[in-house]
């Protein structure tokens, strides 16, 4: 059964949002990949959050860019759930940006 969460949230700056993540990322000791279109937060073997970026539209004059993400937190236990949520409010406040965030169980991904 797998069991996580996901993410959404809006951006301006792709370059930006990526060196906040990699910032972040390294203060914990973690570790962040990054290539045109996506984001690897590796906090331990089997334990990664993908993030991933859409720019929104052709015309998009305001050159917003859709943020998703995902991270399966049952392979590991509540404490790497606690670890990668703790990481999501961090980000959160550095990139000042909302995020939204929702449970999933298998199956059950929105």
């Amino acid at each position: 059964m797998g069991l996580g969460f996901n993410i959404r949230t809006r951006i301006r700056n792709i370059g930006a949002f990526k060196r906040t993540v990699e910032k972040l990322a390294a203060e914990s000791g973690y570790h962040a990949e990054h290539d045109e279109s996506a984001t690897r937060v590796s906090f331990c073997k089997l334990g990664d959050l993908f993030l991933n970026y859409q720019h929104e539209g052709k015309g998009n004059t305001d050159d917003m860019v859709s943020v998703t993400g995902e991270c399966q937190t049952n392979l590991l236990g509540p404490g790497f759930h606690k670890a990668a949520i703790a990481f999501i409010d961090r980000l959160q406040q550095a990139a000042d940006t909302r995020i939204n965030t929702g449970k999933y169980a298998s199956g059950n991904r929105k």
